[in-house]
């Protein structure tokens, strides 16, 4: 037996009951995730260690469910290399996480350039990779090659425009590197850029049950919008209290957008299942 039967056959039992459990674990999350961002009940250090916990367990049920769907599709079906590039981001994404937990253990100060940072890159490649795939089984090759290469180069043009802004106007500490305000300035719109191709998706999917996993990106970016109106100036703008939920609001749409990637594996998962065990449906 190869591992991935395995992993797929003990998947599958845990099926029937998973949509009853996934709303039970999820609301666990946000009941303590909330109060613990708002409040900051315990010292920082462990504030912020108990909100890693939370994320990182988010992100192993996305990347859990995320293989498990990829693994449905045979060798040599188009869908299978969108879905399995697709799943990789979540995994890779689910280390960097986990990693965050042992960097701040380590280094409690935080750096410019961590361990995590080619995680979340890595991630981010591989999501615009399988949204490149489904774009190109979407509309003809060439065509959507072409939309792919020129928001590739659009988003570097604006980033390295942002980042020259940031350094000529003093907005940027002038002890961080040039390479390292690149990175960061980018993340934020990285993550719009692919919260709008997957909101692409979700126009021309419909209400399909495709498009669901997809609509974890759309709240990534959300979250990372909020982000962005606050590092550029209004953090300063508006009274502390009013930042301080924009903070909360922002990395709730984070959990969020592992949870929804998450429901939307396990509702294509579920259809699966129901297909090979009819009787299920009516149990």
């Amino acid at each position: 037996m190869t591992k991935s039967f395995l992993f797929m056959r003990s998947l599958s039992n845990l099926l029937p009951i998973l949509p009853r459990i996934l709303p039970i674990i999820f609301g666990v999350i946000l009941a303590i995730f909330i109060p613990l961002h708002y409040f900051q009940p315990f010292p920082s250090y462990w504030n912020y260690q108990t909100g890693y916990i939370l994320i990182s367990l988010a992100a192993s049920i996305t990347a859990i469910l995320g293989l498990g769907w990829a693994l449905t599709f045979e060798q040599g079906e188009p869908p299978r290399r969108i879905w399995k590039t697709f799943a990789a981001g979540w995994i890779v994404w689910m280390v960097g996480e986990f990693l965050t937990i042992i960097y701040t253990f380590l280094y409690p100060k935080s750096a410019d350039f961590t361990w995590m940072d080619p995680f979340w890159l890595g991630g981010y490649f591989l999501f615009s990779l399988a949204l490149y795939y489904q774009y190109t089984l979407i509309f003809a090759n060439r065509k959507g090659r072409w939309i792919y290469l020129s928001i590739i180069i659009l988003l570097l043009v604006i980033s390295l425009g942002l980042t020259t802004a940031a350094q000529r106007s003093g907005f940027a500490e002038a002890d961080i590197p040039s390479w390292v305000l690149f990175i960061s300035i980018s993340y934020p719109l990285i993550d719009i850029v692919l919260g709008l191709a997957a909101l692409g998706l979700l126009f021309i999917f419909g209400q399909g049950q495709l498009a669901k996993p997809w609509r974890g990106m759309v709240s990534f970016a959300i979250a990372d919008a909020i982000n962005i109106f606050l590092w550029a100036g209004g953090e300063q703008a508006l009274p502390y209290q009013v930042s301080h939920i924009l903070y909360l609001v922002s990395d709730i749409f984070y959990l969020f957008g592992y949870m929804l990637a998450a429901w939307g594996f396990l509702s294509l998962l579920s259809l699966v299942y129901l297909k090979h065990h009819p009787i299920a449906s009516n149990a």
